[in-house]
């Protein structure tokens, strides 16, 4: 389905959004399982919610950053291939928008890769927003 589709927004999201799906499916099916065969699942439900607890606290920064870039995906405050100005003041050619971080060329040739909670907070100027590019 994803393939069928001109956005790459769905090229990223549905692999990831498939291998969450199959590991609840599993999840679930394992505690009904466990339940049917009489054993108490209180406990590892529980330790379930902590565990998810603690991964997401850890995570936190990488989920800031996913979210950040998922709106930027959305929004589209700039495409690929466009020109602008970061928040360090570097003006660079959009490259790659991911969903933890985006990849820019500079004017010298280097490439420059920012978080996307960073870009996502900042004020950004884009030179070619609106004009059609020929690439």
């Amino acid at each position: 389905m994803a393939t069928r589709t001109a956005t790459s927004l769905d090229d990223e999201f549905l692999p990831l959004l498939k291998k969450i799906s199959v590991l609840l499916v599993w999840l679930i099916v394992i505690l009904i399982t466990l339940s049917r065969f009489g054993i108490n699942t209180n406990g590892l439900i529980a330790a379930l919610g902590v565990s998810s607890l603690a991964i997401a606290l850890a995570a936190q920064d990488t989920i800031s950053n996913i979210i950040a870039g998922f709106l930027i995906i959305v929004d589209r405050p700039y495409r690929i291939n466009d020109t602008i100005k970061l928040p360090s003041g570097e003006k660079v050619k959009v490259l790659e928008i991911g969903l933890r971080r985006s990849k820019f060329m500079s004017e010298d040739k280097a490439i420059i890769i920012v978080p996307n909670l960073e870009l996502s907070k900042s004020k950004i100027v884009n030179y070619t927003y609106g004009k059609e590019t020929t690439e």
